[in-house]
């Protein structure tokens, strides 16, 4: 079926928005971090206004023991974490019955995860803090011990203490490592390959049912604000749908006029193909999952002042 014009509108100005200002920068400071709560108690999650020292819960209203709650926040944030009394006994587990809590910060690093773990002595909890930086520093600790560890058995066990004997001993140890490595990479390439299966499955699913549902209500914005274009001092309202570091879309109100639009499609529908999608190779293929079509326009810019749509509009993608 043919798309009404104002639709299609929408979709090319989507469309022409990430291609040509870009999804934006990464929040460097931003971070995500998973608690998991294997305290034997239910506690609650509080950040720690640095200015005031306020604690502001996070948790809505608490998070069970053996229950895990995702946390965005942003580098150097304080959390504390406190225990909450039981609903029979209305005493905590801590020494003298006291409420047990801990402490954490968010630093520099992803794939933060906190375990809330029972403290020795029931003086507090520990707070065991792990990111990628440090698994990867564990896992590489844990390979070269090995491989250390076989290499010197390997040198006790023979009598050859000669610099072939050695060279043999450093010849093994490195053959070890090499091995070891080929085996993580073997893993994380599975890895990969099941999420991306995952997700396929996943586009899919979402794909046939919001096609399928046409009474499928919009979704509401997150955020509403005002973009005023320089050029013309027109105002525009913008819905934020999603502002995430690696994945925006703004809807804005009246961007696009109906010349634009169809200066748009005249030019795209004799290039229009089927779409592709990232290979996770830095390539592309084609997608079963995928229906739309693509088509890439060069946008004249040398006719910007004689008021060409697609150059004009393109001005407007930038500045916005």
């Amino acid at each position: 079926p043919i798309l009404p014009t104002t639709m299609m509108c929408r979709l090319f100005l989507c469309l022409a928005v990430l291609l040509w200002a870009g999804v934006g920068a990464k929040n460097l400071e931003e971070r995500k971090i998973q608690i998991m709560n294997e305290s034997g108690a239910k506690v609650t999650i509080h950040w720690v206004n640095p200015n005031t020292k306020e604690r502001i819960l996070q948790t809505d209203p608490h998070l069970f023991n053996g229950a895990s709650f995702n946390l965005n926040s942003y580098r150097t944030h304080h959390f504390e974490v406190r225990e909450l009394p039981g609903a029979r006994t209305g005493a905590c587990a801590g020494e003298d019955r006291q409420c047990r809590t801990g402490y954490f910060t968010v630093n520099d690093n992803d794939d933060q995860v906190v375990f809330v773990r029972p403290g020795s002595g029931g003086e507090g909890f520990e707070m065991v803090h792990t990111d990628n930086k440090r698994i990867a520093r564990e896992s590489a600790t844990e390979l070269l011990s090995e491989c250390q560890k076989k290499a010197i058995k390997a040198i006790s066990d023979s009598d050859d203490l000669s610099p072939e004997g050695a060279k043999d001993a450093i010849s093994s140890v490195v053959s070890c490592v090499e091995h070891s490595i080929a085996g993580e990479l073997m893993k994380s390439s599975e890895e990969v390959s099941f999420q991306k299966s995952i997700r396929t499955k996943m586009g899919e699913m979402l794909e046939n049912y919001t096609c399928a549902d046409d009474e499928l209500d919009t979704t509401k914005p997150e955020d509403t604000t005002i973009w005023v274009d320089r050029r013309k001092m027109n105002r525009h309202e913008v819905a934020i749908m999603i502002d995430r570091p690696a994945s925006k879309v703004h809807v804005i109100e009246d961007f696009i006029s109906e010349a634009e639009c169809k200066a748009m499609e005249e030019a795209a529908a004799p290039l229009l193909h089927k779409a592709t999608v990232a290979d996770g190779k830095g390539g592309s293929e084609y997608s079963e999952s995928r229906k739309a079509m693509q088509a890439g326009i060069t946008v004249p810019w040398e006719k910007e002042e004689a008021g060409n749509h697609i150059a004009v509009l393109s001005r407007r993608v930038y500045d916005y």
